[in-house]
């Protein structure tokens, strides 16, 4: 879970930063249009832990690589790594579990604030008193005794005690700009901003995102309220005034005038800039339509982690060879020749190990975690003098296949062999018991012989199994082992 949220905000993160590059780039300053992007990118980053598997979906049948990739695991899949890996139990699992009790105690702690701020709210709302007098028209309008400055609470808006004191151009004005308030819904995607700054506190995003989804709503609906009484100058004293007075902060409503935010609109007022032109109908078609397609790039591209791809300028072309010689199925590996971009390679490699996974939907993938484990062993233990990788020898691909066995034989002393040439040479050999290997039976023995006498052991013998089944092909020639009588 933990993962999933971190994945979540990186891809939200990227997102947000390409969105806020694009509308510089192009220059948008209409607050009502920019409110609508954010807006949007905020409803993707809410969404994003359910969209990152939704585009898993869609996208594989969008590659032309998709139908080439195997429905089913080969039956020469690992079963002994398999069978490992499905007890033993996570190494990282305390670390991750502590990382979210912590998390989620913050969550918490940010969730209990906002739904305390909703239910003095809600108190507010029910002891206020409605205003019945005609210019509020439709809209459900109160008085508060216990604000200062107009604010709107969900579909209402509560007006402080003071209210009947005020010319009507302020009240004009003031109702202007909270109706705005109430048709763009503004206090429930405040709600949303709040929830998505809870969840992901710690992606910088959240907190920007809330900040500047308020800035730009105040601002849309400052202009409305500007071109409904055409009198800019009166409507940058009112914010003043209400600025001045001493707001509550323990609320969970939008206020008219709270914060910084009202340096910026009385400036702006001022400099008769406030009521912007409304943007095309086609420039918005196609700046949502774009949105559309950074979201779905955001939410389905492929990050690609370092035990995915080699470091480096390593074609991903040779992974198989490279990274999973050995438990890649022929069916797979067929299927991984015909992609034809690392675009579709690095798909293809997620799905590789997903498909492996025994506790798929969880972030940890033990089969990877296992089989990265024996990779690592095998280096340690039989990388050769000459530089050869552990894992790419005899010995290094049965331990990585099968583990360590169960009994282990070695003779450095040396025993004769007949070579591939006709000669007879002393070598060092090994001999691997494993009490059981599926496919293969009880008490297999598995033989390794150095035959260039430089610790490069190869792989000679494993009984009942001309095809050497799910024991490694050797990488070179085997020699013939001589009885203990003969010359």
């Amino acid at each position: 879970m933990l993962l999933l949220l971190l994945e979540s905000a990186a891809r939200s993160l990227a997102l947000g930063i390409i969105v806020w590059a694009g509308l510089r780039l192009l220059r948008i300053t209409d607050p009502r249009l920019r409110s609508n992007v954010w807006t949007g990118v905020l409803l993707s980053a809410m969404t994003m832990p359910l969209l990152m598997p939704l585009m898993k979906i869609l996208l594989p049948g969008l590659l032309p690589a998709a139908s080439w990739i195997p429905a089913a695991v080969s039956p020469l899949f690992l079963h002994s790594l398999n069978a490992s890996v499905s007890s033993a139990p996570s190494q990282s699992f305390e670390w991750a579990t502590l990382a979210l009790i912590v998390s989620g105690a913050i969550t918490g702690g940010f969730l209990a604030r906002l739904l305390f701020g909703v239910v003095r709210s809600w108190r507010l709302w029910k002891s206020s008193v409605p205003i019945k007098e005609s210019w509020t028209g439709d809209t459900d309008v109160r008085e508060s005794r216990e604000l200062p400055i107009p604010v709107t609470y969900a579909s209402t808006i509560l007006f402080p005690a003071d209210w009947p004191e005020w010319s009507v151009l302020k009240r004009e004005a003031v109702l202007l700009h909270e109706q705005a308030h109430i048709r763009r819904r503004d206090f429930h995607f405040r709600l949303i901003a709040s929830i998505h700054r809870a969840v992901f506190w710690f992606n910088p995003l959240s907190w920007w995102l809330e900040r500047e989804l308020l800035q730009l709503a105040e601002e849309a609906c400052d202009d409305e309220a500007i071109a409904g009484t055409q009198d800019p100058e009166s409507y940058a004293e009112i914010l003043i005034e209400f600025a001045s007075r001493q707001s509550r902060t323990d609320l969970a409503v939008v206020a008219m005038a709270r914060g910084k935010t009202v340096e910026r609109r009385v400036d702006r007022a001022l400099r008769q800039d406030a009521v912007t032109w409304p943007t095309s109908v086609r420039k918005r078609i196609l700046l949502a339509t774009a949105l559309a397609v950074l979201i779905g790039l955001a939410a389905g591209g492929h990050l690609v982690d370092a035990q995915s791809v080699s470091q480096g300028t390593t074609s991903l072309s040779t992974w198989p060879e490279r990274e999973v010689p050995d438990i890649i199925s022929d069916q797979e590996r067929d299927a991984f020749v015909r992609l034809a971009t690392d675009e579709e390679r690095v798909h293809f490699i997620e799905q590789f190990w997903l498909r492996r996974d025994p506790t798929p939907g969880t972030p940890q993938n033990e089969f990877r975690d296992e089989y990265d484990r024996r990779v690592a062993d095998a280096n340690q233990r039989f990388t050769t003098r000459t530089g050869i990788a552990g894992s790419l020898t005899d010995r290094g691909r049965v331990l990585i296949v099968h583990g360590l066995p169960d009994e282990l034989e070695t003779h450095l002393e040396g025993r004769r062999f007949r070579l591939s040439d006709g000669t007879i040479a002393v070598l060092p050999w090994e001999a691997w018991r494993y009490k059981f290997i599926q496919g293969l039976g009880e008490n297999v023995i598995v033989s390794f012989v150095d035959v260039l006498a430089n610790g490069d052991y190869r792989l000679q013998f494993v009984p009942n199994e001309p095809g050497l089944g799910p024991i490694p092909k050797p990488i070179g020639k085997p020699v013939q082992q001589l009885p203990a009588d003969k010359e």
